[in-house]
């Protein structure tokens, strides 16, 4: 049993630095426990490996909300389009 902070290291040692770790509130959680991730730069794609605990309470028999048996989620992103900007109200315009 682990749990997402120390895969998502595991993962950014593994990768002997050049991944990116990440952070976000969970979703199951309302926001109140931060999830952890880490995105691995592909050609013109990221790829966002996390482990995550499991979906159903059934399967959830001797886990806690730190520690947990979970799966490994991979989710892939395409870049579509590339552009520079100078200033950040141009870039939040743009998005």
């Amino acid at each position: 049993m682990t749990n997402c902070l120390f895969s998502a290291i595991r993962l950014w040692l593994k990768s002997r630095g050049r991944a990116w770790l990440a952070v976000r509130r969970s979703v199951a959680f309302r926001g109140l426990i931060p999830h952890y991730s880490c995105i691995v730069d592909g050609e013109k794609q990221l790829i966002v490996i996390q482990y995550v605990p499991p979906t159903r309470q059934g399967d959830a028999g001797k886990d806690s909300y730190l520690l947990f048996d979970g799966y490994w989620q991979i989710n892939r992103y395409r870049l579509e389009d590339e552009k520079r900007v100078k200033t950040l109200e141009e870039a939040l315009h743009d998005s």
